[in-house]
């Protein structure tokens, strides 16, 4: 069992880099479970009722000890429940999926860094020991911005066509405003959680890509 982490900032790609590893990984034979660690991070009631809403993303809003029961379940070779998530919701669903272990898994999100205990020292080398590999995606960020604007634009659609619901951050808003608020949330949330926990493990990484 081979364990690998694929961090970076909200919308760089680590979930289409996942994917295309894993797909390359199983043509040569190899069996491969890809978790997401955004089912990780707590309900959006929870997250309110402890005043986290708007830090949603940090560490602090991560389930940290369900992820670390997790990757301990994995390297004993037992299976386990992974919570899901919804990107059309923005929040974690009760549903859960088994995962099985086989022989390689990858943990992709930004909650790869919840795992780091002492977040300020990765960069004197205390890196948290789940992993076996370390992955970083090296997005630049005006690219990942875009992304991120283009997924609240989805979602405000969909909303609209009333195949989903919005988070509470977007409730009540119209469309302008609804991207105002994405860019505010954008800049409070995501740049901060980026450049405080992220982006230090770009100089620790097995491979930066």
């Amino acid at each position: 069992m081979r364990i690998i982490g694929i961090a970076g900032s909200v919308a760089s790609g680590k979930t289409t880099y996942a994917n295309a590893l894993a797909d390359e990984l199983r043509a040569e034979g190899r069996s491969v479970e890809i978790v997401s660690t955004d089912g990780y991070i707590y309900p959006l009631a929870e997250l309110e009722a402890r005043g986290l809403l708007q830090e949603k993303g940090s560490p602090r809003t991560h389930d940290v000890a369900l992820l670390r029961q997790s990757i301990s379940a994995a390297r004993a070779g037992s299976s386990f429940e992974v919570p899901l998530y919804s990107h059309q919701t923005y929040d974690r669903l009760i549903e859960t999926r088994t995962v099985h272990p086989g022989d390689i898994l990858l943990f992709e999100g930004v909650g790869v860094a919840s795992l780091y205990s002492n977040v300020a020292d990765i960069s004197d080398g205390h890196l948290d020991a789940s992993f076996d590999e370390l992955i970083y995606m090296d997005t630049p960020l005006e690219v990942a911005f875009q992304r991120y604007l283009q997924r609240v634009e989805e979602l405000l659609r969909s909303a609209k066509n009333g195949a989903t619901t919005l988070p509470p951050h977007f409730t009540g808003l119209d469309e302008s405003a609804a991207l105002k608020k994405a860019r505010q949330l954008w800049e409070s949330v995501n740049l901060p959680n980026f450049h405080k926990y992220i982006e230090p493990l770009r100089g620790r990484a097995d491979r930066v890509c």
